[in-house]
């Protein structure tokens, strides 16, 4: 189940530079089974001007940033109106060792709006004790800056004591803290936050937390252009690859939103450009989508960047991902043939240095090459 494998034959590519934020170049598969002369072709992020959010947190993982202080979970990808996420934090730890003593942070990008973030031992609705903050609260009673919290506080923002890099601010009838650019339009910004000493989550010492954020962007993602299209046709490119993120097209599972790449296809289609979308399993930002809670282990047995293979949901998950996308797009004009990419299981990918294959071993995994072995070898 390695490589990276695609539908169809393959074509030649030549890859071209050019200034339309172009990520890079990747082997080109068509649908047409004809054998071609070179097709031009770019690469291109998934919907530009797009925001994401996403949460670090104290864990039990000493290979995550500064000795587990800060493991990362998976972003969510922010559009118009509010919604609510549960990020599941596996090897939670507790301990404050973030900056201003934080157990966890919001990471976001500029414009990306936060309402409300509850901390619980158990799934939403599932009962049991609870962590709650409501951000920039009293901003609705033009009381200025200030939280409504129940066991669980903002002890700071940015990366220094004293900085500020978000402002109140009221959506939709809805206060919150709106994320502010702190290095120019691309960069990211933190709210720490810490649970009280009494608080009964803390007391709990849970190595599962479940952390539900309610959040809304200011600048939600848009379509690559007919006019970015238009200007990729005029240099001879007649193909253009996109980088899915699975979260942002199955932000739940088996809910999907296909706005943005319908729109790509039908600018492409105007400009007479194939689209090859690119269905990462891992590794690309967006991926997995942040509902994948199984992942592989290195083999000093902490977390890897990849979902488990072959745990059973995380494969049927991603099928269901391909095949419900393809389904979708398959009759479109623009649709010039898709890559399935894995990620790390790839051999050429693995970790650092220079690629190894493979790069961990998790239970689920073992399990399943023990039942691979005796149809191999016989025992």
């Amino acid at each position: 189940m390695g490589g990276s494998s695609g539908v169809g034959r393959t074509m030649r590519l030549v890859c071209v530079a050019l200034a339309l934020a172009l990520a890079g170049c990747a082997p080109l598969e068509a649908l047409t089974g004809q054998r071609t002369n070179p097709v031009w072709a770019a690469q291109l992020a998934w919907a530009p001007v797009w925001g994401a959010l996403s949460i670090d947190y104290n864990s039990a993982n000493p290979a995550a940033p500064v000795d587990g202080a800060y493991q990362g979970t998976g972003p969510v990808f922010p559009v118009a109106g509010w919604r609510a996420h549960t990020w599941r934090l596996t090897a939670a730890s507790l301990a404050g060792r973030q900056n201003f003593g934080a157990d966890l942070r919001l990471a976001g990008s500029p414009g990306v709006a936060v309402s409300e973030v509850v901390l619980s031992l158990r799934p939403p609705g599932r009962g049991g004790p609870e962590a709650e903050i409501r951000l920039g609260a009293a901003a609705a009673t033009g009381g200025g800056t200030g939280n409504l919290d129940q066991g669980l506080r903002q002890v700071g923002a940015g990366g220094r004591q004293g900085d500020s890099f978000y402002h109140d601010a009221i959506l939709e009838g809805r206060p919150a803290e709106v994320l502010d650019a702190v290095n120019g339009p691309a960069s990211t910004s933190y709210i720490y936050l810490r649970l009280d000493s009494a608080s009964p989550v803390l007391a709990a010492h849970p190595s599962v937390l479940y952390a539900t954020v309610t959040y809304t962007t200011l600048h939600p993602a848009t379509a690559w252009s007919e006019r970015t299209f238009a200007k990729l046709a005029a240099r001879g490119v007649r193909a253009a690859e996109i980088n899915l993120e699975w979260g942002a097209l199955e932000p739940e599972p088996g809910q999907f939103d296909f706005r943005f790449l319908d729109e790509d296809l039908a600018n492409a289609a105007r400009a007479g450009v194939k689209v090859i979308p690119i269905f990462w399993y891992s590794v690309w930002p967006g991926n997995p989508a942040p509902w994948i809670t199984s992942f592989d282990q290195g083999s000093g047995g902490t977390r890897a960047q990849v979902p488990a293979w072959w745990d059973p949901a995380n494969r049927q998950a991603y099928f269901t991902y391909v095949q419900r996308t393809v389904a979708h797009i398959k009759k479109a004009q623009a649709f010039g043939g898709a890559f399935l990419d894995y990620g790390w299981l790839d051999d050429m990918w693995g970790p650092a240095p220079g690629g190894s294959g493979v790069n961990g071993y998790a239970p689920t995994d073992i399990a399943r090459f023990h039942q691979w072995l005796p149809t191999q070898y016989g025992s």
